[in-house]
């Protein structure tokens, strides 16, 4: 399970490091904010796993979503079990 301060691969190779743990994310999309607007929002959303990360090179921070945005753990064979 990823955690804050590990290392991911983004999809175009660029790296990034999660500044936070996954969290429950509420994601909206045009229909949901209609749902809203019509007086159904508790019925709006689709709820998602997600973390926030930063990409050093640029200093832009995103929200990756599991199972939508494709990214990869980078370990760390510094700590141990090198096989």
């Amino acid at each position: 399970m990823l955690k804050k301060g590990d290392m991911v691969e983004l999809r175009d190779g660029i790296i990034a490091v999660l500044t936070s743990d996954t969290y429950t994310h509420r994601h909206l999309d045009w229909e949901d904010h209609e749902m809203i607007a019509n007086g159904m929002g508790e019925y709006a959303g689709t709820y998602c796993t997600a973390f926030t990360a930063l990409v050093p090179s640029t200093g832009r921070s995103l929200r990756l979503i599991y199972g939508k945005d494709y990214f990869k753990e980078i370990k760390n064979t510094e700590e141990g079990d090198v096989n």
